[in-house]
């Protein structure tokens, strides 16, 4: 269903509002996909590899019996948790930072080696259509 954005008196109308046949101006409101919501998950995407493969390199560096399930035991943090980590599957959380690091027996610089500040921001969600007023339909204007 095309969604429309019209005018009348001055407010805006949606769909719904459209019997009366009292518009000023009726035409299809033109969405645009969110502002670089691609790029940042690309980017994010990157970056998190980067992570990942610093925490299993790191990991793999305390010796070849230190396994997904050995950190996880010196972390307290779930197993699948771990393994999430270092699949790129989650980004995690400050807190989770400082444990990883003090279990690998590393600084938190360790974790974070060689990847680039990122460029990119998460789009906020105001910024989804191009052309809708910051509030809702129901303000008066």
């Amino acid at each position: 269903m095309e969604h429309t954005s019209c005018q009348l008196d001055g407010g805006q109308l949606d769909n719904a509002q459209l019997d009366d046949g009292r518009l000023d101006s009726c035409q299809p409101k033109e969405y645009e996909p969110m502002s670089g919501i691609e790029s940042y998950k690309a980017e994010l995407g990157k970056f998190l590899e980067g992570f990942a493969r610093n925490v299993r390199d790191l990991r793999e560096q305390k010796g070849p019996g230190f396994s997904q399930e050995r950190l996880s035991d010196a972390t307290r943090l779930h197993r699948t948790e771990i393994g999430r980590i270092e699949q790129a599957s989650i980004e995690p959380r400050l807190t989770t930072l400082v444990i990883l690091a003090d279990a690998l027996e590393v600084k938190l610089d360790d974790l974070v080696a060689g990847l680039p500040v990122p460029v990119e921001r998460k789009p906020s969600p105001q910024a989804r259509y191009r052309g809708t007023n910051r509030g809702s339909h129901n303000e008066k204007g």
